[in-house]
């Protein structure tokens, strides 16, 4: 269920794709993230460049997918205004938090 709302919330943000290479980068994006992840697992999105999105699971780097909108669209997804995954977000401002605290 997860898997169909990321990918439906992610497909208008890429009507400026052909529908071919949408297809593939949505594809891509799938097949980098496993299906029944055990609990503890890290899934890392790194948005490395203005135009790359780096996957990593457990510190594994799997993909690296080129296009800036859908970097935008991921992120926007995950800790935008309209977040999709409210409990998400309030955890990675928790963290990253925390990591500034540690930092400083």
């Amino acid at each position: 269920y997860q898997r169909r709302v990321r990918e439906l919330a992610l497909q208008p943000k890429l009507q400026h794709l052909s529908p071919e290479k949408s297809v593939e980068l949505l594809s891509r994006l799938k097949a980098a993230i496993p299906h029944n992840m055990p609990a503890g697992t890290a899934l890392e999105f790194c948005w490395t460049t203005p135009r790359v999105l780096t996957i990593a699971v457990n510190g594994q780097v799997v993909d690296r997918l080129e296009d800036g909108r859908l970097c935008c669209a991921l992120f926007e997804m995950y800790v935008g205004s309209e977040s999709k995954t409210p409990a998400l977000k309030a955890n990675l401002i928790k963290n990253f938090i925390q990591l500034r605290k540690q930092s400083s």
